[in-house]
């Protein structure tokens, strides 16, 4: 018996360093199509998801968000990951790290006229890190920025759109941004590290708006924005030991979002059932018109209009034990009023975009990180909190966000010890609740999945032996 288990772990090894021998071959022939299947998804469920630039994704990483969002003072332990919400929490990078990651997210309703539960699923992050000596490393990503979800029927639009002056009975919109994204970390010392990333954001979110006039007669606005812009964010992070290999470490980071132009074509028409006299009349019978689709009163335009993505800063302090626990409270600011300045229709009556604040508390596990006998005390075990003021404000209501989340990150090596080469099956649960019931919103109800592999391989350094 343990002569064949022998074998079937043998034979286990053998195919992975095969797989290992055509990961690059591999990676290369699924990241085009992956690019492309990326701008085509469907991301948002929330009700909410049509304000601003619609609900935001980026740097939705399942290791981050297993841990509430932890993200300003987190190292990947043995440098399992790549960090892009802070360039300078990734000196732990020591051999070249693939991502490839993907998140389901299901959303429940309640409320006056509630929609039915809504699901999704859609490739969240590809990225790619290596060092590049031993004090530089560098880092790509492309993964989505926003995604735009409107699930309103006429039912649950008691107000007008300020900009057009019509009352509405319809409104429909696709669309979301995606971000292409790089990082440089530099190690001043064992102690002290910068890091500076930036993101190429863009996209297209359309909106269409409708109102029946009358039985044959509906009035449409369309809306289609089509943005450029790039976001700047610097990081720092410090880190010391205390006492018996206990370590604190505090970091930082400040966003810039830098001045762009979004291109704004609008169109308005009427659609008209028109009676025609009917080109084919029946012999002997009556001539009877027939009602033909008319289109009138078209109008389009296009404009520029000058914005910039919202600014942020974080602020976050860890204290913890290298290759064994971390726990780290983080504050989260974002200047979402510079949203204004996209002069959107406001859907719900008064609508204001305010400046956001998130609290996250969390950390993670790792039961015995050299256990030769016991696979799980090598699983690294993420737990996390969050509450978070939007900042938006829908009808004289602010809407917050609150939540927990559970993860684990599973070693695919047969062997049994750490190392730079690691890869790892990541996986991350989410359940939190957003929004209100009061002045005909809604309040949502909802879950995430989130499933991303990790390898590891040193690509850049020479072999020694072929």
């Amino acid at each position: 018996m343990k002569i064949k288990n022998y074998i079937f772990v043998c034979t286990c090894k053998t195919y992975f360093v095969r797989l290992q021998r055509h990961f690059k071959s591999i990676f290369f022939l699924v990241l085009f199509p992956l690019f492309i299947g990326i701008q085509a998804q469907t991301l948002s469920t929330s009700s909410y998801g049509h304000y601003g630039l619609g609900e935001k994704f980026v740097d939705n990483d399942v290791l981050i968000k297993s841990m509430g969002g932890i993200s300003t003072t987190y190292e990947m332990p043995m440098g399992s990951g790549i960090n892009f919400f802070n360039p300078a929490a990734n000196g732990k990078i020591g051999s070249s790290v693939f991502s490839l990651e993907g998140a389901s997210f299901w959303t429940r309703y309640s409320g006056k006229n509630a929609p039915e539960l809504k699901n999704t699923f859609f490739f969240s992050k590809i990225s790619l890190g290596f060092p590049l000596d031993e004090k530089w490393r560098a880092a790509l990503a492309y993964q989505p920025y926003s995604g735009y979800f409107h699930p309103f029927s006429k039912d649950t639009i008691p107000d007008r759109i300020s900009q057009l002056d019509q009352p509405v009975d319809d409104i429909k919109g696709s669309g979301g941004l995606n971000a292409l994204q790089g990082l440089i970390n530099y190690s001043i010392n064992k102690n002290f590290q910068l890091g500076f990333s930036g993101s190429y954001v863009f996209g297209n979110i359309e909106r269409r708006y409708q109102k029946k006039l009358s039985e044959d007669s509906t009035k449409l606005w369309e809306f289609d924005d089509k943005l450029n812009a790039l976001e700047i964010k610097l990081g720092a992070l410090y880190s010391d030991f205390y006492q018996r290999g206990k370590r604190w470490i505090i970091g930082a980071t400040y966003g810039i979002g830098t001045k762009s132009d979004l291109t704004r074509n609008l169109s308005s028409y009427k659609l008209e059932m028109v009676g025609k006299d009917n080109p084919n009349p029946e012999k002997g019978k009556e001539q009877k018109k027939i009602k033909e689709l008319d289109v009138k009163d078209r109008y389009s335009e296009s404009n520029k209009i000058s914005f910039r993505l919202p600014g942020s800063f974080s602020l976050g302090f860890a204290y913890g034990e290298d290759f064994h626990w971390m726990i780290s409270g983080q504050f989260d600011w974002n200047k979402n009023s510079e949203l204004d300045s996209l002069k959107l229709p406001r859907v719900q009556g008064r609508e204001d975009q305010k400046n956001s604040q998130r609290f996250s508390l969390g950390g993670y596990w790792i039961p015995k990180s050299n256990s030769y006998k016991s696979y799980f005390s090598r699983v690294i075990y993420r737990a996390g909190l969050y509450y978070e003021n939007s900042g938006l404000v829908v009808s004289r209501e602010l809407i917050n966000d609150y939540g927990l989340s559970l993860g684990a990150s599973f070693s695919l090596k047969i062997k049994k010890e750490f190392d730079e080469d690691s890869s790892y099956l990541n996986v991350g649960f989410g359940l939190g609740q957003r929004g209100t019931t009061q002045k005909a919103l809604l309040k949502e109800t909802y879950a995430n999945l989130r499933v991303g592999f990790t390898f590891g391989a040193k690509w850049f350094k020479k072999r020694l032996y072929r």
